[in-house]
């Protein structure tokens, strides 16, 4: 479900903080972050099939839900009442489903990108003229200080905690490791790839240099990884045993970052994106304590949309040179 509005489809994030395979990190004069996110699936939906018989009242509920979801009418209106009472039925819909309801799951892209149109539909009505990246939370507190009732950053900070209660996987345990450590700093960059599946062991990689290098830390998702591992890698007769159970050890990780990807990598994605574009240096911080990635600090990535504007501004400049050149010469 693309956006419509061309101004929310201004929103620019980028796209790697949340455990993307790709690493390459976007900065000042590497052009502008994906918002791939935002725009729907690009597969084409499978058909739900619906099984006769079942809970009535859970079904309509349901398509109740998808069609609230699926209305894009109303993003056409420019009745104010009506555009609070549709964004009250969503934020109350998305606690119901993902905040008071299953623990670990998380909303969806065409739930959140919806979401996000509302909330800049209204703004657009109250008065708010910007749509851009980083301006999401001033529209929410606009909205919010305009209409009463309207709990969005009370949504917000209650999903935020939801996708802090997700366990730190291995990678991000190891990359918290490597910002802490300059001596190691560069074997804990090399499990991480390993870990994430950048790169693959062989007979040439160092497992109990990479085991030494992690034993102290801790790994939430782990049982092996803990002092009695030491203990049992050190009772080893020989070097190639002891290179054995490293490289045991390090494959153990390895799957428990599997696992973790299966669990929560694609779940959480478009709520941790959704948070990230609320632009709030704490909640950056906090989720950089589960997450991993290669998205900038708020602070960075300000830097990096005023260097954006400023050579957009320079190249609006130099085509209206070029233009009034080819005028003169023209004449």
């Amino acid at each position: 479900m693309p956006l419509q509005n061309n101004e929310t489809a201004g929103l620019i994030m980028d796209p790697d903080f949340f455990g993307a395979a790709n690493t390459e990190q976007t900065g000042p004069g590497k052009g502008k972050p994906d918002i791939s996110f935002l725009q729907g699936p690009k597969t084409k939906q499978k058909p739900v099939r619906i099984k006769a018989g079942g809970d009535d009242g859970y079904l309509a509920s349901q398509l109740k839900w998808v069609e609230l979801v699926a209305d894009r009418e109303v993003l056409k209106s420019d009745d104010r009442t009506r555009l609070k009472n549709h964004l009250d039925e969503l934020i109350a819909g998305l606690n119901l489903r993902y905040i008071e309801g299953e623990t670990g799951a998380f909303p969806s892209n065409v739930e959140l990108a919806k979401l996000t149109e509302v909330i800049f539909a209204l703004a657009k009505l109250i008065g708010v003229r910007k749509s851009d990246f980083g301006d999401l939370l001033g529209a929410v507190k606009r909205v919010e200080n305009r209409l009463s009732k309207v709990s969005l950053l009370v949504f917000a900070n209650a999903l935020l905690d939801r996708l802090c209660q997700v366990p730190a996987s291995p990678v991000s345990v190891v990359r918290q490791a490597a910002e802490r450590s300059v001596d190691s700093k560069t074997t804990l960059e090399a499990i991480m790839k390993f870990l994430n599946g950048e790169m693959a062991g062989d007979n040439t990689t160092p497992w109990e240099n990479w085991y030494l290098a992690i034993k102290q830390l801790q790994f939430p998702t782990s049982a092996l990884m803990s002092s009695g591992s030491a203990n049992l890698l050190h009772s080893a007769d020989s070097p190639d045993q002891r290179k054995l159970l490293a490289y045991l050890l390090l494959m153990d990780l390895r799957r428990q970052q599997l696992e973790w990807d299966a669990a929560y990598g694609r779940s959480t994605v478009a709520s941790l994106k959704w948070i990230y574009l609320l632009q709030r240096p704490e909640d950056f911080t906090r989720l950089a304590r589960v997450y991993w990635g290669t998205a900038l600090a708020p602070d960075k990535m300000t830097e990096s949309i005023n260097v954006l504007g400023n050579r957009e501004r320079r190249n609006r400049s130099y085509k209206k040179l070029l233009g009034k050149g080819d005028r003169t010469a023209r004449k």
